[in-house]
């Protein structure tokens, strides 16, 4: 009952005072407004980590996502996803794309740092401007 009411409480400055077990503990249980916030966090902790302790931490926290997003029907996942998706896309509207990198939000390679805007030329992509579907990566699962 006690993690229940801290997951409805929680809001991004927690996230920060998280140490990384609680972070995990958290996975796949942040509301999916607060999901940018959270996935920045994670991110930032994932950066600064040995490679092999960010392999087993990336583990641990795809084990730990799916123990927790278990209980949830396909349309319940896929509201989640939706509701991701769409904070995801609000966040993105208030930075500029160096700001979006710089918080690990980033689903593309685009080297830009001005405003939004799409390289895709009719028919043709650029051989470093491909943008990756979120669903290719899970990133509205991930987290």
């Amino acid at each position: 009952m006690q993690g229940l009411f801290l997951g409805l409480f929680l809001n991004a400055s927690d996230f920060k005072s998280m140490d990384n077990k609680q972070l995990l503990e958290q996975a796949g249980k942040v509301a999916p407004s607060e999901v940018p916030e959270f996935r920045a966090e994670v991110n930032k902790r994932l950066a600064v980590m040995k490679e092999e302790d960010r392999k087993n931490y990336k583990a641990d926290f795809k084990k730990a996502m799916d123990k927790n997003l278990a209980s949830l029907s396909q349309e319940d996942r896929n509201k989640r996803k939706k509701e991701i998706l769409e904070a995801i896309a609000n966040k993105k509207k208030t930075m500029t794309m160096k700001e979006y990198r710089q918080e690990r939000l980033d689903l593309h390679d685009c080297a830009c740092e001005g405003p939004f805007h799409n390289h895709e030329k009719k028919g043709k992509k650029g051989k470093n401007q491909a943008i990756i579907s979120i669903n290719a990566l899970g990133c509205a699962n991930f987290f």
